[in-house]
C-alpha cells in the first residue's frame, strides 16, 4: 500500500518538475545546483537531504513554490517509515504504549511541518490543487478527516478534476464517509 502512494507521489513529483519553470531571478546558477541536488536526492529516495536542498531554495527565493511543494512532499515521505513502525507496534500483542504515543508524537510533528510547507504553497495556482490533495492526505492519516474532506471539497470547487488521485491508500479510512463519496462523484464546475 506505502509502495503505491509513494509511486503516485513520485508520478505527482515528474509531473510537476516537468511543469515548473521556478523563478530563479537572484542567484541562478546558485539556484539552478540546488535545484538539481534537490531532484537528485528525491529520486534517489533520499528524502531527508531533499527537503534540506529544497528548504535551501525557499531560502534563496521565498517565491519558488516548486520548492515549497517539494520540501513538503519530502517530509511527508520521511513519515513512511514511522507510519509502519507505528502500524508494527499497534499489531503487537504487547504494544508499548510509550513507543505509541512517541510514534504518534513524531509522526503529529513531521505531518505538521508537511502541511505548513505545503500551505505556503498554496499561494501559487499552479501547485494549489496538488498541495491540497497531499494536504488532505496527511490529515486523513494524522485522523483529521473533516479537515481532510474540506480541503478536497474547497479543491473540486476550485476546479480539482483528477479523481485518481484520490484512490491512494491514504484516503481509505475516507471511503464510507458520504461526504468523500460525494467528493468522488461530484462534477468540477465549469472553469
Amino acid at each position: 500500500i506505502l509502495a503505491l502512494a509513494f509511486a503516485g507521489l513520485l508520478l505527482v513529483f515528474n509531473v510537476f518538475r516537468l511543469w515548473d519553470q521556478s523563478n530563479q531571478t537572484e542567484h541562478p546558477d546558485r539556484q539552478s545546483r540546488t535545484r538539481q541536488l534537490a531532484d537528485l536526492a528525491f529520486r534517489r529516495e533520499n528524502w531527508n537531504q531533499a527537503h534540506e536542498h529544497y528548504v535551501e531554495l525557499t531560502k534563496q527565493d521565498p517565491y519558488n513554490g516548486y520548492a515549497w511543494y517539494m520540501a513538503g512532499i519530502c517530509l511527508w515521505n520521511q513519515s513512511y517509515l514511522l507510519q509502519d513502525a507505528l502500524a508494527g507496534e499497534l499489531k503487537s500483542e504487547v504494544a508499548d504504549q510509550a513507543k505509541v504515543d512517541s510514534l504518534r508524537a513524531q509522526l503529529f510533528d513531521i505531518g505538521q511541518r508537511a502541511l505548513d510547507s505545503l500551505e505556503y504553497s498554496l499561494n501559487w495556482s499552479r501547485y494549489r490543487n496538488p498541495s491540497r490533495v497531499a494536504m488532505a492526505a496527511i490529515n486523513t492519516t494524522l485522523d483529521r478527516h473533516d479537515q481532510a474532506i474540506d480541503i478536497l471539497s474547497s479543491a473540486i470547487q476550485d476546479g480539482y478534476f483528477r479523481r485518481a488521485g484520490l484512490q491512494a491508500p491514504e484516503f481509505d479510512p475516507l471511503r464510507n464517509d458520504p461526504r468523500f463519496q460525494e467528493i468522488l462523484h461530484q462534477e468540477s464546475p465549469p472553469r
